[in-house]
């Protein structure tokens, strides 16, 4: 059956399927078996004449009882785990056209023109499910029409929203902080030390993950967190590197020394925290004001620092020592004594750092 353009549709029973072809190019999927439709981005041609005939009922009892009759109205009816974030902006476009929109530039086909568009195809490419973030979004944007807010405010909220979700506003440059646990990055979080029994080891236990935030700090901490590991605190001198038996059955074990980077816990009073959120502070006013420390010259050493990342390293000594400072509290509220840190990726000063806030009482 013939749509619109260069659109057809026909039968596929043996896979209880419904195509969509564009140009002899399967486009869109209906799902007999699941009851959705679904794009296809796999550029697969097939020979229509070669497929049954599809009617026009048939076509609209699967349509909601209105017939196509342009693209967008397919990518309408896929559920959005299956849209690209092109499609997503499509339909936000068409549907609040007075915050979402493009400008045409003469000449050069569309340019993305306007702000609010700018941040949400930011925030839709880089959430990792598409899906729900394209949900917030639009609930989003219909609190937006129904309390007519301004383009200031609808923007405010999509970088509170990519904030949350991301860890990050899109708009902005930031190295991300995110709430919660994040298993792709780094993290800190409260948790509580115990000593065993037979004095042979610390254990975690009572993980606080609401009060958990996850990083990505690449470089930023490692030198406050190597300089300020106390290899004397209890904590650090129970970190099991391997355990072996001899011939009469005694169990060996093997310790760790010093800072570790890489997959293993380093634990910090809070004193040691206070102390060197208070040099954390100091590099971002020297940051601020050009003025050179031991700090500044490591985070330069590579190839130096533009203006930019300056300021993205700023903001993100000030949110993370806000953060930190808040979970101190915790600490103090609740009479616990030790933060950890743990290396998550292996790195050598400028890789991926973990930081895993732990409590002991």
């Amino acid at each position: 059956m013939k749509l619109f353009e260069h659109f057809e549709v026909v039968k596929f029973p043996e896979e209880e399927q419904l195509l969509v072809t564009s140009y002899g190019k399967l486009s869109y999927v209906y799902e007999y078996k699941y009851g959705f439709w679904r794009r296809d981005d796999n550029n697969r041609s097939i020979t229509v004449k070669n497929y049954p005939e599809v009617t026009e009922d048939d076509l609209m009892h699967l349509t909601g009882g209105v017939l196509p009759k342009r693209e967008l109205d397919f990518i309408r009816l896929c559920d959005p785990v299956f849209l690209s974030p092109w499609n997503m902006m499509e339909i936000l476009e068409e549907d609040y056209p007075m915050y979402v929109y493009r400008k045409e530039h003469k000449g050069f086909g569309w340019r993305i023109g306007g702000k609010i568009y700018k941040m949400i195809d930011a925030f839709l490419e880089e959430s990792c499910y598409r899906d729900k973030s394209y949900k917030k979004v639009r609930a989003l944007l219909d609190m937006a029409v129904a309390n007519h807010f301004t383009e200031w405010q609808v923007k405010s909220r999509i970088g509170r929203l990519s904030a949350q979700t991301l860890g990050r506003n899109v708009f902005n440059n930031e190295i991300p902080i995110f709430d919660e646990r994040n298993h792709s990055y780094n993290f800190v979080g409260p948790e509580r030390i115990i000593e065993l029994p037979d004095k042979s080891g610390v254990e975690d236990v009572g993980c606080k993950g609401h009060y958990t935030i996850s990083l990505d700090i690449d470089p930023y901490l490692y030198p406050f967190l190597a300089r300020y590991f106390d290899n004397e605190l209890p904590p650090n001198k129970w970190r099991e590197e391997y355990c072996w038996e001899d011939d009469d059955g005694t169990k060996h074990f093997s310790y760790y020394e010093g800072f570790q980077d890489y997959c293993e816990a380093n634990y910090y009073s809070l004193d040691a925290v206070e102390r060197m959120l208070k040099d954390i502070e100091e590099t971002a006013e020297a940051l601020s004001t050009g003025r050179v420390t031991e700090y500044t010259e490591q985070l330069g050493r590579r190839n130096g620092l533009s203006s930019k990342e300056t300021e993205c390293i700023i903001d993100f000594y000030r949110r993370f020592i806000l953060r930190m400072r808040f979970m101190l509290e915790i600490c103090k509220e609740k009479d616990l004594t030790t933060f950890l840190y743990r290396g998550r990726k292996k790195c050598i000063r400028e890789a991926v750092f973990s930081v895993e806030c732990s409590i002991a009482g």
